[in-house]
């Protein structure tokens, strides 16, 4: 949430108190991977089962990273 590039997102501290309670449950990888299967099955593919478990990196997010490969705010302000 660092990166100049997610300035435009709104409610971060719905989305921090959302994804505490969720990370609880599960890894954000397993909702990563589910969520890719969902936008699979509904643009028409097949329902691909997928294994669930992994674990999410150890590593602390990389900001530079997230500012390199996330496309731009579109002008957005928060």
């Amino acid at each position: 949430m660092t990166s100049s590039r997610n300035l435009g997102i709104r409610k971060r501290e719905a989305m921090n108190l959302l994804k505490s309670l969720v990370e609880g449950q599960c890894s954000c990888a397993d909702i990563i991977i589910l969520a890719a299967r969902e936008a699979i099955s509904i643009s028409g593919g097949p329902r691909i089962n997928v294994p669930l478990g992994r674990r999410d990196s150890s590593n602390p997010p990389n900001s530079s990273l997230a500012d390199s490969s996330l496309p731009p705010s579109m002008g957005l302000t928060h």
